[in-house]
């Protein structure tokens, strides 16, 4: 067989398959897109962004807004309102009479240690404060 004979059986393509290459950069751009969905957080008006990192918290702290983050990490929202607790309670006076004390307790969590409490006290601290 020489060079000029015409060729026999199947003749492949040799620009490698441009199918293959669609496919793969297709999923690659549906990754990257997936990515950029998971990159921006928001943190709502009157809270701050704790970052946690495969449940380890970071100690970054994020302000009102948008913000890009690793994807990998999870934006955990406190707020940083304030709020009142309303307690009543009844109370023997020096005499032994019976009273009726009602107290208010008027707080908000300070946000250059909101980290530090979400990691000591975790986020639902109204509950437990």
């Amino acid at each position: 067989m020489t060079i000029f004979d015409t060729p026999r059986g199947r003749v492949i393509s040799a620009d490698g398959g441009s199918t293959v290459r669609v496919i793969a950069i297709g999923i690659l751009g549906l990754i990257l897109v997936i990515l950029l969905f998971n990159s921006v957080t928001r943190v709502a008006t009157g809270h701050v962004g704790v970052l946690t990192l495969f449940g380890r918290v970071t100690g970054e702290t994020l302000r009102e807004g948008i913000h890009l983050i690793n994807p990998l990490k999870t934006n955990n929202e406190l707020s940083i309102q304030t709020q009142t607790i309303k307690e009543s309670a009844n109370v023997p006076s020096s005499e032994g009479l019976m009273m009726s004390l009602d107290t208010s307790l008027i707080y908000h969590l300070d946000p250059r240690r909101a980290a530090e409490v979400f990691q000591l006290i975790n986020a639902d601290y109204e509950q437990k404060v």
